[in-house]
Order: structure tokens, then sequence, then C-alpha cells
């Protein structure tokens, strides 16, 4: 037998292995969010935002979860639940709140246990974005979404989006350095803090990597506040600072 026709049949089997070979998971609390609730037969179930294309199926166990509201109410466990019927992109799931007043509505969260790829490399946004915390730019446009980051994600575009902010956020500086009738908080060095002796203005102006890093690492371990909401990164990191 030729060489050639050796070699090639050599790759047909390999390709054919590998094609075979399940792709790599992991396992990792997803949360997403309630797009209505109807009642039927004294059971609340909830539509949510995540189907077949997220790997949510039928009889998966789930736990609901309040949005945080500014004077209303704080984020918190509500109730829990299984998948009972699960379609396309959208899901329903029978919910037992914890109390009569505690039932999910528009908006509020529905947490459940996914298989995510397994991928070479997670970005800081990956790890936000299973959490529901998506962050827009200075004119409230995505950064990044839960699906096109479900499979793609890599170093490189955690730095261009990480770019984005930090440029957004020198903007920011630029349009409100000299605005007298800003808040004189802006304007006062920070004490106690690992900005200590500087304002928030002048951290906003000297953004870097580590700042904004360490900005994001708090979020992701206190997402409270931010979960299932529509805030600008730019904005945002100013009041942690």
């Amino acid at each position: 037998m030729h060489l050639c026709t050796i070699l090639s049949s050599l790759l047909l089997v390999c390709t054919g292995l590998n094609a075979q070979q399940p792709a790599r998971t992991e396992t990792r609390e997803v949360f997403l969010p309630v797009d209505s609730v109807f009642v039927s037969n004294d059971t609340v179930y909830a539509v949510f935002a995540g189907g077949k294309d997220l790997g949510v199926r039928e009889g998966l166990l789930v736990k609901t979860y309040s949005r945080w509201r500014s004077g209303v109410s704080n984020f918190a466990e509500t109730g829990f639940g299984w998948v009972r019927n699960s379609g396309a992109r959208k899901s329903v799931c029978a919910v037992e709140p914890y109390r009569k007043n505690s039932l999910p509505s528009k908006n509020d969260l529905v947490a459940v246990r996914l298989d995510v790829p397994l991928l070479p490399y997670r970005s800081i946004f990956s790890e936000l974005a299973f959490l529901n915390v998506e962050f827009g730019d200075a004119y409230r446009t995505p950064l990044y979404s839960l699906r096109d980051i479900w499979s793609h994600d890599s170093p490189a575009r955690e730095d261009s989006i990480l770019r984005v902010v930090m440029n957004d956020i020198r903007d920011t500086y630029e349009w409100v350095k000299d605005d007298s009738t800003q808040p004189d908080t802006l304007k006062k060095p920070l004490i106690g803090s690992r900005f200590s002796g500087k304002t928030v203005l002048e951290v906003m102006r000297d953004i870097d990597r580590e700042a904004l890093m360490g900005y994001l690492i708090f979020v992701k371990h206190f997402p409270g506040k931010y979960i299932g909401q529509n805030f600008k990164a730019n904005e945002t990191f100013a009041t942690w600072v």
C-alpha cells in the first residue's frame, strides 16, 4: 500500500476516534433570569432564560433567588424546585417558595447546576457571567454575555474587555474632573483602603489592570448587589473605590 494511502487511512481513523469522544465539561452553578411566573393547580411555575442550548434538562434541581432592588429587597435565596420542561432557549421549573411572600417575579434568578464546557482558560468574565453579572460599557452596551462566553473564552478576550473598561474609566475621569457639580467625595483623599492618600478621581485617572481586577474579584466574591443588574462597569468601579 502506498505510504500516502496509509497515512490518509490513519488520519481518518484518528479523526473518527476524536469525534466519538464527548466534550469535556465541569459542573458549575449558573444563575439564569426569570422571564415570567404563573400558577397552575396551586403549583408555582417560573419560566427562565436557559434551555437545551445550555444543557438544561428535565428533572434538574433548582434554587430561586430574589434580585437585589435598592430600598426594596436584598439578594436572597427564596425557594427550591425542579425543571419540568426544557425548551430550546427557555425552560419551566416548578417552585416551592420558602415563604408565601417569597414567590419569584420577573428578573429574579433561578440557579441550576449545569455541565459547562471545560476550556483551557476561564476569564474573570466567565466567572461573572455564570453569576448573571453582566457589565456594560459607558453606553450600557454589554461587554460580554453568558451565551457568547459559554464556549469561547481566552486570555486575549479578557485583555480586550479589560482595556475597554479601563478606557471608559479614564474617559469618565476626563468628563468629570473639572465638573463643580460632582460630589466632594470624589475629591477627598481616601483613608483606610488600598488607595489611601488618593482621591477617587486620581484612582480613575491612574486606573491599571491590577486595580480593575481587584474590583472584579471583589464582585465575584460579593455579587449580591450586582447579580441580574444592568450596571456600567466604569460607574460601579468608582462607587467601589
